[in-house]
């Protein structure tokens, strides 16, 4: 006599539990028939009775498991053999992922659950599952190992690397976190104060594959310290540790307040002097009388020299790049060479003594020498220079609204003059072609009240360029 399985059996079969029944039933209808022809059943050949016994039930199959929010859920099947006991209790079994056989934890649920969920569990681990079905008798064998699932948490801190300065910027540093289940789309970088720790002078976001992040545009001296949280699609972490403090550097040799920054022919000192921080973002050079006879630039200059920047501005003053010629009151430096042809894009134009006269090449003078190195150390973002007597304002390149509005408010006409070969201002727009460059032709007279309306105009130009 041979009997099926349930699963995969053909619709007339039947199972072992089932035989079991039947053939009992048989043993039955043969006692009877005996006794009706009066044989005793003692005597009868009787088929002997399939034992009952139960056993442990069979393996459960495994289903996929799944994971989410710090959280893994067993999905399995009953088992098609229960071992002729009902099935009282699963124990599901969670193992690491790798090696598949080191627990991590382990819960019984009661049938007929088929699932079972295990929450709080750490991002980032995968694990696999096991389960085992339980009756009277004891528990079956372990199902098949299911596929490899990884719960999701928010990210763990990043770990703070070691901070640089440079000039006039300062750079934050990290290491990611280990994986939680789930990538990191960004971190938030926080600066803050050195000598506190607490007070944010800056927050950026970044892209969550970088690991460093440098803040520009900052006063020089200003002692920062760096913070991180690392962000994914759950949650953001906490922050990281603070970072080492770092001082905020200048260029060499450049600091606020006044500098010499070179010599005339007759040896007189050239200074720059700086109102604000050398490394603001937005750095205006002003040049007052680059002509020695004409002095109304410079009467603006000193006054601005004492002033204050606007926030985020500095201004960079050379009040005298030609101290000779102030001294001898004539156009040229002591050679006689026009200040304002002697820069790159020089064109030789007369002999010493023509009004014009350039020098005998770029950069032929010291004083050229040492407002063209200025200018390249301090790459300004707007750069007025002044001269008289056309009572104009020349656009010479850059945010031209702004130099409008300074022509507006000093009541003065804004117009566009020729270009001329080896001029401070042609130069500079060709080199540093985003900067705002304007070139101010100032009147005959310039009075108290006409200084402070430069004064007012600079200040715009300064923070709207």
């Amino acid at each position: 006599m041979t009997y099926a399985r349930a699963h995969g059996a053909d619709k007339g079969a039947v199972t072992k539990r089932s035989f079991i029944t039947l053939h009992s039933a048989a043993v039955m209808a043969v006692v009877v028939s005996v006794a009706m022809m009066g044989i005793s059943p003692a005597n009868a050949a009787i088929p002997s009775a399939v034992g009952t016994a139960t056993t442990v039930p069979a393996a459960p199959a495994i289903m996929p498991a799944t994971s989410g929010t710090a959280e893994a859920v067993a999905v399995w099947t009953a088992p098609i053999d229960d071992g002729g006991s009902p099935i009282i209790r699963y124990h599901v079994r969670m193992v690491d992922a790798a090696t598949g056989t080191k627990d991590i934890a382990s819960k019984d649920v009661a049938a007929p659950a088929t699932s079972l969920s295990f929450t709080g569990l750490p991002g980032g681990v995968p694990v696999r599952f096991q389960v085992q079905a339980v009756n009277a008798v004891g528990a079956g064998p372990l199902s098949s190992l299911s596929n490899a699932v990884i719960p999701a948490t928010r990210p763990g801190a990043p770990r703070i690397g070691t901070s640089t300065a440079g000039v006039g910027s300062a750079m934050g540093r990290w290491t990611a976190p280990a994986s939680s289940g789930s990538a990191i789309t960004k971190y938030h970088v926080r600066m803050v104060d050195g000598a506190t720790g607490t007070k944010a002078l800056a927050v950026r976001d970044i892209a969550g594959n970088l690991t460093s992040l440098n803040f520009t545009g900052l006063r020089q001296g200003t002692s920062v310290r760096f913070e991180v949280q690392a962000i994914n699609a759950l949650g953001a972490s906490g922050y990281s540790t603070r970072s080492n403090p770092v001082t905020v550097l200048g260029p060499p040799g450049y600091h606020t307040g006044t500098q010499t920054i070179g010599y005339s022919l007759q040896r007189r000192a050239i200074t720059l002097t700086i109102v604000g921080s050398p490394t603001a973002k937005k750095r205006v050079m002003v040049i007052g009388q680059i002509h020695g006879n004409e002095r109304a630039g410079a009467q603006i200059t000193r006054t601005l020299a004492k002033s204050r920047a606007p926030a985020g501005v500095a201004y960079f003053v050379v009040s005298y790049p030609n101290p000779d010629g102030a001294g001898l009151n004539t156009r040229g430096n002591a050679r006689r060479v026009d200040l304002n042809r002697n820069f790159p894009g020089w064109k030789r134009n007369g002999r010493p003594g023509y009004v014009y006269y350039p020098g005998t090449g770029a950069l032929s003078e010291p004083e050229s020498k040492a407002i063209y190195a200025s200018i390249n150390k301090i790459k300004p973002t707007a750069f007025v220079t002044y001269h008289q007597h056309m009572n104009v304002v020349d656009y010479g390149g850059g945010n031209k609204a702004a130099q409008v509005v300074y022509a507006r408010q000093t009541g003065m006409r804004f117009t566009q003059l020729s270009r001329y070969p080896g001029s401070q201002a042609t130069w500079l727009h060709a080199a540093y072609p985003r900067s705002t460059v304007m070139t101010v032709e100032l009147p005959s007279r310039v009075t108290g009240t006409v200084v402070s309306r430069h004064l007012a105009a600079l200040k715009y130009l300064a923070a709207h360029h």
